[in-house]
């Protein structure tokens, strides 16, 4: 009898993509669900982007292109930082890969070594503790603060030899939290100070809700030996089925994920590239549009959470999701929001998955229409009082 491979078979599926199977398998026996549980906007792909693809393809750029993206998408993608005051040499420093998500595991795999230790503050996004294992490294989670992006003493503590990496989701899926002044600076100093990896996946950047967008980590421009930036189309643009995502580092760094990619799924779709310009050069409107209307939705999912006494909810300043703790609660998240389904037709995600500080939580997406976040809230309201009232 032959085997299949024990490393595979130890790293758990996706959590968030498990519930939404779950959704799936409801919605074909023709059980209307709320969701809140999306990870993607419920906007569709603007017209002119949509209309670049078409014109690709009606053109013939429907071939192989180099490896790491075409070089007129690198330079758009290069510009972008200009306004920042960070210079990036297209040719060098950036590639384009299918996905955000194959940007990081890419990066993963060229720079962790069996054995190497990532720090991940929690709660953070379910797939980096996957990647981190399929990669061979050791996931080191170190619990944040509900308004904090990290736990400055708690990295500290854990620094060791084997430390290679920290790894950091900023805007955070799933709280919203992004990184203070000081929490950046403290980012810096220990990166330099222990020569360490820095992975700073920012792709719900332009997703932001205080006053100034929330700097890259790119303008620490003596980190950038130390850097991996990792951004996609996914979230800003509404492409989430595109599959289009970017890696700017080092030029070694990028020079091991052209490999990865070369051996692996060789470019990103040859079209969907021409796409991803026209979204760089001309959507500037069509994103502006999506995030007011998220943070009018945040405002509104906050206000009625903040009228629920059995939760307490920070504000999240960036991303389209809430992370609500559930007070005194009788069941863990992920039987609370297995129920939650079940019972009241409502889809949230768990927040166990997330790492340490997500029990009890859970994650709820604004990336839905004012009517289902209403309608959601209240059968979540009307669940909780109800699981309390059985349980008394």
């Amino acid at each position: 009898m032959v085997y299949f491979s024990k490393h595979m078979e130890a790293v758990p599926p996706s959590a968030t993509l498990k519930t939404a199977q779950l959704v799936f398998q409801l919605e074909r026996q023709g059980i209307k669900v709320i969701r809140l549980d999306a990870g993607q906007p419920d906007f569709d792909t603007p017209e002119v982007i949509k209309n670049a693809a078409i014109k690709a393809i009606k053109e013939g750029f429907t071939f192989y292109t180099s490896s790491r993206g075409i070089i007129d998408l690198r330079e758009a993608i290069a510009k972008r930082f200009d306004k920042e005051d960070v210079e990036i040499d297209p040719e060098k420093n950036i590639i384009v890969t299918p996905g955000a998500k194959f940007a990081v595991l890419s990066s993963l795999f060229a720079t962790i070594e069996p054995g190497d230790q990532v720090i991940i503050p929690t709660p953070n996004w379910v797939s980096y503790f996957s990647m981190i294992q399929m990669a061979g490294g050791i996931q080191v989670p170190i619990t944040s603060p509900n308004t904090k992006m990290i736990n400055e003493d708690k990295i500290l503590e854990n620094l060791n030899y084997k430390t290679k990496m920290i790894l950091i989701d900023y805007p955070c899926n799933p709280t919203g939290n992004i990184l203070t002044e000081e929490e950046q600076k403290f980012l810096h100093d220990i990166v330099l100070d222990e020569d360490l990896f820095l992975l700073s996946d920012e792709t719900y950047r332009e997703l932001y809700y205080t006053e100034k967008k929330p700097k890259t980590m790119l303008c620490c421009e003596d980190l950038h030996d130390n850097l991996i930036i990792i951004d996609g189309f996914s979230k800003t643009y509404s492409m989430t089925g595109w599959r289009l995502g970017y890696v700017i580092g080092s030029k070694k760094l990028i020079d091991l994920v052209d490999k990865f990619q070369q051996n692996s799924t060789t470019h990103p779709t040859s079209f969907v590239q021409k796409a991803g310009i026209v979204a760089l050069n001309q959507a500037y409107e069509e994103v502006e549009k999506m995030r007011n209307i998220f943070k009018q939705r945040r405002d509104m999912m906050m206000e009625i959470l903040d009228k629920i006494p059995e939760i307490e909810c920070t504000i999240p300043n960036g991303a389209f999701y809430a992370f609500p703790h559930i007070k005194n609660p009788k069941m863990d998240s992920s039987a609370f929001a297995y129920n939650l389904l079940k019972t009241k037709k409502v889809s949230v995600i768990s927040g166990n998955p997330f790492g340490p500080g997500g029990e009890h939580h859970v994650r709820l997406s604004f990336a839905t229409s004012s009517e289902q976040i209403k309608e959601g809230l209240k059968r979540l309201t009307e669940f909780i009082s109800e699981n309390q009232q059985n349980v008394s």
